[in-house]
């Protein structure tokens, strides 16, 4: 997909012709400049994507399969922890590259703070219930076997609080062309 969107926009770039230099440094007309940008983003995608299984994958190598579900099974349920930051990146990212660009380094750095601020509440009253009631809701979401993974539970709360705690850092790396 990234090649046949590299050759179509170089045939389109070619037939408009030469254009000025972006604010950014880059010129418009470059695909080379896009891919740039693009080959980093992509390839943290990709590892994003392999490091989210990552863990799954090492269980399942070296523990049994019960383990393996019960692993699988409360870290599906204590990704709720961290959605409220997911979301949020997705509304942050317009607004970082937009103030990014216009050189308002205190605004962006108060959006983000306050974003931080925001998702972390509700994640960390969400990983409180979770932890409380962690037997019960396993075992209503899963069944009953599944209320023994209740103390992991509370161990993977705590690293999804760290993760939204930390705020849209990555987003506002990649939205700031900080992301190489």
């Amino acid at each position: 997909t990234v090649m046949v969107s590299h050759v179509t926009l170089h045939a389109r770039l070619r037939r408009s012709g030469p254009t000025q230099p972006s604010k950014a440094g880059l010129s418009a007309g470059v695909p080379g400049a896009l891919l740039t940008v693009g080959i980093p983003l992509m390839l943290a995608g990709a590892l994003n994507l392999c490091l989210g299984q990552l863990d799954i994958w090492i269980i399942g190598a070296f523990r049994p399969q019960r383990d393996v579900a019960l692993y699988g099974a409360t870290l599906r349920l204590v990704a709720l922890v961290g959605a409220p930051l997911v979301i949020a990146n997705s509304v942050v990212a317009p607004f970082a590259a937009e103030l990014h660009s216009a050189h308002e380094s205190k605004r962006l750095a108060q959006l983000l703070r306050g974003v931080a601020l925001a998702t972390s509440l509700p994640a960390i009253g969400l990983a409180v219930v979770l932890g409380t009631f962690a037997a019960p809701i396993l075992g209503i979401a899963f069944g009953n076997y599944y209320r023994a993974g209740a103390p992991l539970l509370w161990v993977l709360a705590v690293g999804q609080i760290a993760f939204v705690v930390t705020g849209s850092a990555g987003t506002a790396l990649m939205m700031t062309g900080r992301q190489a």
